[in-house]
């Protein structure tokens, strides 16, 4: 998955239902394996493709271990922890979808990371 932001794009952040639901739960889950976004923002892409954009979650403990060169080991671990969390949410079922897989990334330099939510 690629998922690519520029500058601008949140002109496709229109309101949908639920929405505040959606990110209560993501900034819940964000609380729990970091902490608790600056920002949280998502929008559709299409019907079975919601991109969820949180900002400012990195604790300083992780800008340390960054520092100390172990970004890689750092972004595994959050992948496969933050995804156990993120499956645990009600968002499919709140949003009448079933879930297909969940993708997780971040940009560490600016403190940003992206989820992708794709549906059936």
């Amino acid at each position: 998955m690629i998922v690519a932001l520029i500058k601008g794009g949140e002109a496709f952040t229109d309101e949908y239902a639920k929405q505040d639901e959606v990110h209560n739960q993501i900034n819940e889950v964000s609380s729990k394996v970091q902490r608790f976004p600056d920002f949280t923002v998502s929008w559709w892409i299409n019907p079975r493709m919601l991109i969820i954009k949180r900002e400012g979650i990195m604790i300083p403990l992780e800008k340390e271990l960054i520092e100390l060169g172990y970004e890689n080991t750092l972004k595994t671990t959050k992948r496969k922890m933050e995804k156990r969390y993120l499956e645990t949410t009600t968002i499919a079922p709140l949003l009448g979808k079933e879930l297909a897989d969940i993708y997780v990334d971040w940009d560490f330099d600016k403190d940003k990371s992206v989820i992708a939510y794709t549906f059936n």
